[in-house]
């Protein structure tokens, strides 16, 4: 008996919907291809539920024959190759013959075109893959393609989908890499009835300023390279703008946006000099090749592709991107503007704000705690570094001078302090190395490391503040605006009522752009840049919601903390080990390192053999 088995369409139909069809986005990636191959110059995509319950692709594009509608659900057929040797030239972006046969079989799909010459159009439906209905229907030229319910007819599949706001997300960072490759098209995308982006068609800065906004695109430059066979035209960002992720790359080959981590490793060592760890170049590159040095069909998605002499392309972009970079590092650029798409053969159819914090502060500070994250707004000014308002000066390590310990009568005998056996008085002994501060107690003397304790002071404070509630907050004389991918976006939205318990106030603005106006005064010294990085790294990472919270507030204390070398007054090191004598446990940073290291007076004495 045989047992090799022929399969039935829905069968193969449905493999075939496993590679091509993993999501929404994958759906509306090949209908708007589709689009884009039919000589359209506008699209509207529309998604309501994240693109799992309704998905609607419309064009003006060329139509499709009442007579091949049919045969477009039918697995392999496609329009744009007719033989093997096509492989090896393909200028389209879909070609397979896959994705309509792959989508009706997973979801209800409704499909209406009308081409030149004929009054009406012709419609046509599918459930499970098969033929509902068809006949003639009132319709404007070009096509509509409406897909509803994916997966219902597949639980096992469905249940891989993510929350429709996850979906809509990966949707719309799609829509946006489809807008930065389509400059010239006109695309009109709308989420929940409500428009979200609209590109008018009007270029590339049109593009990247629809996409990114106004201060994104000024802080990129043009660079271009042209070659008898390659082409290479785009922006790239200055070496001080960079990006927490390398979602805002952005390359587009011969029309069709990629990703390729070699080429993108290629433009990282091009700023490798200038960035700083966990930072990524932005840049938005057309990549216009022949067609027969590029292999796109590697993948069924078509992201990833192979090119032919792919050493010698990397040497033209790493030259090109590197010269301009290493220029752009020295020297003042002005943007200038581009009027025409620059290959003949095209495709046709943070931040805002301050690095750091502009504070006020309302009342003189009177601690170490307190002083050291105080700043002075004035006009043209960021803020006044902590070295601004330390007086810097030496100290005889032989001085005299008593501290005395300001500690609570009532202290508990099982408390952690770091000076738990100090006699009546300590001595302050001195530095070394201006970050090392030297105490004597009693018969004990101790080496405290300056930046790690106070860092774990700041910690302490915070954390105390944010457990019952008392955060003193300090508002920013000017926002920090910022823009994130609509994958961040949707995760940061989702945790903002957590971190703006913790003093950290963040509003969601318009589209992906986020407001920071307000934080903890025991972090006003930190760099908000850095932190929203590493913030939203933490969330894109997915840590639990405690672990979150703990590192959050560990960058945020040792950004805040005096740094070691830091020359501190007699007052301010004072204050510190006051502060240090009150605490019950500082004796590890928030990172575990220690805060003070203990060494009796028979240890030395031993060491010196005196005893």
């Amino acid at each position: 008996m045989s047992k090799i088995n022929i399969l039935d369409s829905s069968v193969f139909n449905r493999i075939a919907a496993g590679e091509v069809v993993e999501n929404p986005k994958s759906i509306i990636k090949e209908l708007v291809e589709n689009s884009i191959d039919s000589g359209a110059n506008s699209i509207t995509v529309e998604i309501r539920g994240g693109g799992i319950e309704y998905i609607c692709v419309t064009d003006n594009g060329k139509g499709i024959e009442k007579e091949d509608l049919p045969i477009a659900f039918m697995p392999h057929a496609t329009s744009k190759i007719t033989n093997v040797k096509d492989l090896e030239t393909i200028t389209t972006l879909g070609f397979r013959g896959e994705a309509l046969p792959s989508i009706a079989s997973v979801a209800e799909v409704e499909m209406t075109s009308r081409t030149q010459g004929n009054e009406l159009g012709y419609k046509i439906t599918l459930i499970n893959g098969k033929i509902n209905s068809e006949g003639e229907c009132g319709a404007p030229y070009g096509t509509k393609v409406t897909v509803k319910n994916l997966f219902l007819n597949v639980p096992a599949r469905a249940k891989f989908l993510r929350k429709p706001q996850m979906e809509e997300s990966t949707v719309t960072e799609f829509i946006t890499k489809i807008i930065l490759a389509n400059p010239f098209l006109k695309i009109k995308y709308i989420v929940n009835h409500n428009i979200e982006l609209q590109s008018d068609g009007n270029g590339i800065e049109s593009a990247i300023l629809t996409v990114y906004g106004e201060h994104f695109l000024k802080n990129l430059t043009q660079i271009s390279h042209t070659m008898p066979d390659i082409s290479l035209f785009g922006y790239i960002c200055n070496p001080d703008f960079s990006k927490h992720n390398r979602t805002y790359q952005t390359l587009i080959v011969n029309g069709r946006y990629i990703v390729n981590a070699e080429i993108s490793y290629c433009i990282q060592q091009c700023y490798q000099n200038y960035l700083m760890k966990r930072q990524f170049p932005v840049y938005v590159l057309y990549l216009n090749i022949p067609s027969d040095m590029v292999d796109v069909n590697v993948h069924p998605n078509k992201l990833d592709v192979r090119f032919a002499n792919e050493k010698r392309l990397k040497g033209i972009i790493y030259n090109t991107i590197k010269n301009k970079v290493d220029e752009l590092a020295v020297t003042p650029i002005e943007f200038s503007t581009v009027t025409q798409f620059p290959f003949e053969n095209s495709f046709v159819a943070e931040e805002v704000g301050t690095e750091t914090a502009l504070t006020k502060i309302s009342e003189e500070p009177r601690s170490l705690s307190e002083k050291a994250t105080a700043s002075i707004s004035e006009p043209n000014i960021i803020r006044t570094k902590l070295n601004n308002f330390i007086q810097k000066a030496n100290f005889n390590s032989n001085t005299s001078e008593k501290v005395k310990p300001k500690i609570a009568k009532n202290t508990p005998t099982t408390n952690l302090n770091i000076f738990a056996d100090y006699e009546p008085e300590s001595r302050y002994a001195g530095k070394l190395f201006n970050t090392y501060l030297l105490v004597e107690s009693g018969e004990n003397f101790y080496i405290i490391d300056q930046h790690a304790a106070h860092e774990k002071l700041l910690y302490d404070k915070l954390v105390m503040q944010i457990d019952e509630s008392e955060i003193v907050l300090q508002d920013l004389l000017i926002p920090y605006i910022f823009d994130v991918t609509p994958t961040e976006a949707t995760l940061l939205f989702e945790n903002l009522p957590e971190i703006n318990v913790c003093g950290f106030k963040i509003d969601k603005l318009n589209g992906n752009s986020f407001s920071f106006y307000a934080l903890p005064v025991c972090c006003s010294d930190m760099d908000l840049k850095k932190f929203v990085s590493i913030l939203l790294t933490d969330i894109t990472e997915k840590k639990t919601r405690s672990d979150f919270i703990k590192e959050s507030l560990m960058q945020a204390a040792c950004k805040s903390a005096v740094k070691g070398e830091m020359d501190l007054t007699k007052k301010e090191i004072d204050s510190l080990i006051v502060d240090i004598e009150k605490s019950r446990t500082a004796k590890f940073c928030p990172h575990g390192r220690p805060t003070v290291i203990k060494f009796s007076k028979y240890e030395l004495e031993k060491f010196f053999k005196r005893v």
